[in-house]
C-alpha cells in the first residue's frame, strides 16, 4: 500500500531533474556552439590573410618578371631601329612577332610624346579600341588598366638608342597581362569565394553574381578599408569574411 506514494515522489524528483538539465544542456550547447563558431571565424580569418598574403608575393613575383621582359623588349636592336624611323607603318607591321615573344597578352609602342605607334593584343576588342589607350597616361614602371571589360597589368620600359652621351630615348615599350577572377582562382592562392576588383567604389570585375554589385558598392562607399584587414560582409543574405589587398601602380586598384 506504499507503492503509489513512492511512484509519485519519484516521478515529481524525475520532473524537477528534467527541468534543472534540461536548460543546463541548452545554456551549454548554447555555449558550445558560441565558441566553435568563433573558433571557425578565426580559422577563416587566418587562412584569408594567408591566401592574401601568398597572392600578393605571386603578384608581386609577376610583375618583376613582367617589367624583366619589358626591358629585355625594349633593348632589342629590332625595335631600336623600328622605333628609330617615326612610322607607325612600319612599327605596326614589324613589331608583330614580339607579341609572341613576350609571351604577353598585349603589347603597346609610343613615341616621346605618348603618340601609340603600335598595338598589338590577343583580344580584338582591344585592338578595336587602341584610340581609347591615348586617354591613359602612366608614367611609372606599372599601372592598372581597364578596357573593354578587361583589365591588364602593365609593365613599361623606355626605349633607348646611342650609348654614353649620345643616349637618347625613343619612346617606350608596354607589356600587359590581362587579369580575371578566374585565372586568380587557377593560382590556388585564393580558391574560395568571390573575387573582386574594384577602383574608386566601383567593381570592375568580379566572380560575384552581377546582381549584388550595386549592393556591393554600397557596402564599399559606407565603409574603411585598411590593406590587408579582415572585414565581415553581408550581401545578398550571405554573409563573407573579405580581405583586402591594394594593387599597386599610377591608377591602382
Amino acid at each position: 500500500m506504499f507503492t503509489r506514494p513512492f511512484e509519485h515522489l519519484r516521478t515529481t524528483l524525475l520532473v524537477s531533474m528534467l527541468a534543472v538539465v534540461f536548460p543546463l544542456t541548452a545554456a551549454v550547447l548554447a555555449l558550445v556552439q558560441v565558441r566553435m563558431r568563433a573558433h571557425v571565424s578565426e580559422d577563416l580569418a587566418s587562412a584569408l590573410r594567408t591566401e592574401s598574403s601568398v597572392y600578393s608575393k605571386i603578384e608581386e613575383a609577376r610583375r618583376r618578371q613582367s617589367e624583366q621582359n619589358a626591358a629585355l623588349i625594349a633593348n632589342l636592336p629590332s625595335l631600336k631601329a623600328m622605333m628609330s624611323t617615326r612610322d607607325p607603318l612600319t612599327i605596326q607591321d614589324g613589331s608583330e612577332s614580339l607579341l609572341q615573344t613576350s609571351g604577353a597578352d598585349v603589347l603597346i609602342l609610343a613615341d616621346l610624346s605618348g603618340t601609340l605607334m603600335a598595338l598589338h593584343s590577343r583580344s580584338q576588342k582591344l585592338a578595336a579600341s587602341s584610340e581609347r589607350l591615348l586617354l591613359f597616361h602612366s608614367d611609372g614602371k606599372h599601372d592598372w588598366w581597364f578596357v573593354n571589360g578587361h583589365l591588364y597589368d602593365l609593365s613599361f620600359a623606355q626605349i633607348n638608342a646611342g650609348a654614353g652621351a649620345n643616349r637618347h630615348p625613343l619612346g617606350m615599350v608596354a607589356l600587359g597581362r590581362e587579369v580575371t577572377p578566374q585565372s586568380i582562382a587557377g593560382t590556388d592562392a585564393l580558391t574560395d569565394g568571390p573575387i573582386i576588383f574594384e577602383r574608386g567604389g566601383r567593381v570592375l570585375l568580379s566572380s560575384l553574381d552581377p546582381s549584388l554589385w550595386s549592393e556591393f558598392q554600397t557596402w564599399l562607399s559606407e565603409s574603411s578599408r585598411v590593406p590587408r584587414s579582415i572585414q565581415e560582409i553581408d550581401i545578398g543574405g550571405e554573409r563573407y569574411l573579405s580581405s583586402f589587398i591594394e594593387l599597386p601602380g599610377d591608377h591602382p586598384i
